[in-house]
């Protein structure tokens, strides 16, 4: 295969371009093809055009049911090869014995009135009366292009990635037949390290989530624990303030009954004494009897109210301690939840980290499996499938029809009458003006 070139300084991701030995003549009939392959380019761009390309419209052969190197690179007396076609796969055309190109075409150029349509300015005004509502509609006009340009960029590299994804699923399921063959070792080699690249990202991808879900895991058990110890906390302060509201209304009993029987004593002095003549006379020996019962009755539960002041002392100080006890619990889970949080930054910070490695690497391993397909369907030497052909030429048909949309959504934002959008602001800013003006004058 010619010289050989030391392809092992290349960065990990770059593909060598494929040398193809040229094949050699072989003795068969000329194939019968169609003449829209006389003005093909013999430049090999391997983003240049469709599969679509490589389909000889015009070709009457006996299809080959599989696309296969044998018969595809018969040469004719000028020394030219054969052209891939991904429909019936015929023999093909005699071009240049360079690889064909293989991709999305340029874009044709979109029709006039299919950007016109598309853009909805409708025709230019005829009259600078006409002026002011074609440029406020063109203003808008343009404003609902620019948002469906967003979404029409969105379709266009989803598109690629579909092509780039089709062509990587044959590559992936071509390396076990090429790995023998010298031709694509400065494709495989590169693919084969990107995919163990890829392997060592996923593992590392692997590691940073079981290290995050074991992190989680212990915050967990740790909320659980705190979160049974302000239970138990907040089930103590509940009982204390109901021992405390117990105590308290005790001693409110014992107080109010002293209080009564006081009361009562001290009425039944202010009577004998009315009785006796005044303040400071004898009362009568009855009524000095029941006064002294009233009162050594008030005296006896003196004893019990002390007893229940000191147990609302006790229940007050118990409670406090409670409350103290979920506070300080309260706190320690708002401190569990920062730490968490933090954690949870960082962890989170490390996965996204290696997820856009994972995404690079898978990124990159996908371009060079597809790389690996295109050199194969250059190169015309392995058989494929031509359902897995169809599947190409379908992706890159769909990759075509969306920028062909972009780029009619694109030439539809210019597609308007310029002077007379501008003749039609200065227009509605005179109008403007002068109502403004009208308005200062008549206030």
């Amino acid at each position: 295969m010619g010289d050989e070139r030391d392809d092992s300084a290349l960065p990990l991701g770059e593909f060598p371009e494929l040398e193809l030995e040229d094949a050699p003549p072989r003795q068969r009939a000329a194939p019968v093809v169609s003449s829209a392959f006389d003005e093909l380019s013999d430049d090999f761009q391997p983003t240049g055009t469709t599969s679509a390309d490589f389909v000889p419209t015009g070709a009457a052969q006996e299809p080959s049911g599989l696309y296969s190197g044998d018969g595809l690179d018969d040469l004719d007396g000028d020394g030219h090869g054969a052209m891939l076609d991904l429909a019936s796969y015929p023999p093909p055309a005699a071009i240049d014995a360079r690889p064909p190109a293989f991709g999305v075409e340029p874009l044709p150029e979109p029709e006039l009135d299919r950007v016109h349509e598309v853009a909805g300015y409708g025709p230019a005004p005829t009259s600078p009366l006409q002026a002011p509502v074609y440029a406020l509609r063109v203003l808008m006009r343009r404003r609902e292009l620019r948002r469906r340009l967003g979404s029409l960029d969105l379709a266009s590299r989803d598109a690629e990635r579909a092509v780039t994804g089709v062509l990587a699923a044959i590559g992936r399921a071509l390396v076990p037949t090429l790995s023998g063959n010298e031709r694509y070792a400065s494709l495989l080699e590169p693919a084969a390290a990107l995919e163990r690249a890829a392997a060592e990202v996923t593992a590392a991808v692997g590691t940073v989530e079981r290290d995050a879900a074991a992190s989680a895991e212990e915050f967990r058990r740790a909320r659980a624990e705190l979160a049974a110890r302000i239970e138990a906390a907040s089930a103590r302060q509940t009982e204390a303030e109901k021992l405390l509201a117990d105590a308290e209304l005790d001693l409110k009993r014992t107080e109010a009954k002293q209080k009564r029987i006081l009361i009562e004593a001290r009425n039944l002095r202010q009577g004998a004494e009315h009785a006796a003549g005044g303040a400071g006379k004898p009362i009568a020996p009855a009524h000095a009897s029941q006064i002294a019962e009233l009162e050594a009755k008030a005296g006896a539960d003196a004893p019990l109210a002390a007893a229940q002041r000191t147990r609302v002392e006790a229940a007050r100080r118990a409670l406090h301690a409670s409350r103290q006890e979920v506070a300080q619990l309260n706190a320690e889970q708002k401190r569990l939840d920062a730490d968490e949080r933090g954690v949870q930054g960082q962890k989170g910070a490390a996965l996204e980290a290696e997820t856009a490695r994972q995404r690079e690497a898978a990124d990159a391993l996908e371009a060079a499996q597809a790389e690996l397909t295109r050199a194969v369907l250059a190169a015309r030497d392995v058989t494929i499938d031509p359902a897995e052909l169809a599947k190409i030429q379908a992706a890159e048909s769909r990759l075509q029809a969306a920028r062909v949309e972009q780029d009619c959504h694109v030439r539809a934002l210019d597609a308007h009458d310029p002077d007379s959008v501008r003749r039609g602001l200065v227009i509605l800013g005179v109008v403007a003006g002068a109502l403004l003006l009208l308005l200062v004058i008549l206030l």
